[in-house]
């Protein structure tokens, strides 16, 4: 079987990895396609993925639009010569106008209810689309549920690996907490009408925080002069040793939120934007959803001061012991997808 798989992020390509190598174990012919995204390429490339560059990302809702009929069009010229069997992605238009004007199957994985028109629309096209139990939405028939996380197709290779990860090769202090901010570009199309901190408030959290622990800050976009002292600079493959190492996570991005939680690292969310499994994650007393400025000060100062780690650890294991194999999940949905399975 010939399969594409697009990679929109750099989270994708966490997800689909362990997935592309079971494939190809399984002697089946994986090509990827990806856009310049943050470290997508920089990950595709240090992990030994072979992909093909179909665009860019862009700010401006002029040039995104000019993108995905790029990106599509580029799309259509390489499936002339691969001639894929099945599409998998997590809700791409491109790959969704791509698949229905060549009337090839596409999987789409989705954990975010909150989603743009061009992203309501994708859907409409898709044959399957593959969502965490606790997504809100009911997408219809072709809506499966599977009992587990987006993150959880790749967070527990991570934590084996990081299991003996040292403070040492970051240059840090050992026994020296570390907190992880992570801010967001607000640029993506379901950003439109959301906004974060101010530079302000980032600095004074900042300031803060770096009372008590290490603050290291991650960021989409350019850091402002006055941050770049926190500024974390290391290849995007090392970022989850810093995740996994630290005492606190505070940021607007929901998947490092999540990744924190399940590594047992408590994490403050401090998006407005509703997401169904980060509402799972904090009914489980892993993620605190703050939105205001002070509460995210004061709760972030609180799990500073009285270690919440160790007891975050003790309920990230046993969450994660109930839940489903993504992976498995995953290649019997593309089994049964190719075998027009659900159709019989």
């Amino acid at each position: 079987m010939n399969i594409i798989i697009e990679t929109g992020h750099p989270g994708h390509v966490h997800q689909f990895r362990k997935i592309i190598d079971r494939l190809i174990l399984k002697k089946h012919n994986v090509l990827v396609v990806a856009k310049r995204k943050e470290s997508t390429i920089d990950l595709l490339e240090k992990f030994g993925i072979t992909h093909q560059i179909i665009g860019d990302n862009y700010k401006s809702m002029i040039l995104k639009l000019y993108s995905l009929i790029y990106s599509v069009f580029k799309l259509l010229i390489i499936c002339r010569n691969f001639n894929p069997d099945l599409f998998i992605s997590r809700v791409s238009p491109t790959t969704a106008y791509a698949s229905l004007l060549r009337s090839t199957p596409h999987i789409a994985f989705n954990d975010t209810e909150h989603c743009t028109l061009t992203d309501k629309l994708a859907m409409s096209f898709c044959d399957k689309i593959a969502t965490p139990v606790s997504f809100k939405a009911n997408l219809g028939k072709k809506h499966l549920r599977f009992n587990s996380f987006t993150e959880m197709f790749y967070i527990l290779d991570f934590k084996n690996r990081l299991s003996s990860g040292s403070s040492d090769t970051l240059g840090i202090e050992e026994g020296k907490k570390i907190s992880l901010l992570r801010f967001v570009s607000w640029s993506a199309a379901h950003d439109i009408g959301f906004s974060g901190l101010s530079l302000r408030e980032k600095y004074l959290l900042a300031k803060s925080l770096s009372k008590f622990s290490k603050v290291l800050i991650s960021s989409e976009s350019e850091l402002p002069n006055i941050l770049k002292p926190y500024s974390l600079d290391i290849h995007p493959s090392e970022f989850h040793k810093v995740l996994d190492l630290s005492s606190l996570y505070v940021g607007d991005g929901a998947t490092t939120a999540s990744e924190a939680a399940l590594l047992g690292v408590p994490s403050v969310y401090t998006n407005p934007i509703k997401l169904g499994y980060i509402d799972e994650l904090e009914k489980n007393k892993l993620v605190f959803q703050e939105a205001n400025f002070t509460n995210i000060l004061k709760r972030s100062l609180k799990i500073l001061k009285e270690d919440y780690k160790k007891e975050t650890q003790v309920t990230s294991s046993k969450l994660i012991s109930n839940l489903e194999d993504t992976t498995e999940f995953s290649l019997d949905l593309i089994k049964k997808t190719f075998n027009n399975e659900f159709k019989k």
